[in-house]
């Protein structure tokens, strides 16, 4: 399971797990822009649900989580907008984890413990950038 802070951002309520497809507030991408589709590791599940690490908070970001297909889909309605997961191993401990931050910059990698973690974007087409997580012990 994947989470985002439920404390500063807007939720969308869309149910996208297993859908196969965009959630519905991309439609506005191409002429918005600042949408993300983070792809995740398999075997990979959330640490916790409180995701604020000293003066990051996730705020002005709407996402959508498919756990089935362990994406991501998340969008910034601002410039200054944006959050961060983390991601621990499956069956590891809560030091064996990747913070990934997603903002208008880009999805990057914000810390690793006890996974070597990587975080790869291709360029954005239509306002989406695809971005993927690698992690391995």
């Amino acid at each position: 399971m994947i989470a985002f802070s439920r404390a500063m951002m807007k939720i969308n309520n869309e149910n996208c797990s297993g859908a196969g497809k965009d959630p519905t507030f991309f439609s506005t991408c191409a002429t918005d822009g600042g949408c993300f589709r983070l792809m995740t590791p398999e075997h990979s599940k959330a640490a916790g649900n409180k995701f604020s690490v000293g003066n990051y908070y996730a705020v002005d970001l709407e996402y959508c989580i498919d756990h089935i297909s362990g994406v991501v889909y998340a969008k910034t309605s601002a410039s200054d907008g944006g959050g961060y997961f983390e991601l621990d191993q499956h069956g590891g401990t809560i030091t064996s984890q990747c913070r990934v931050s997603i903002d208008s910059t880009g999805a990057k990698l914000m810390k690793s413990s006890g996974l070597t973690c990587t975080v790869t974007s291709s360029a954005a087409v239509k306002g989406i950038t695809d971005a993927t997580l690698a992690a391995t012990a």
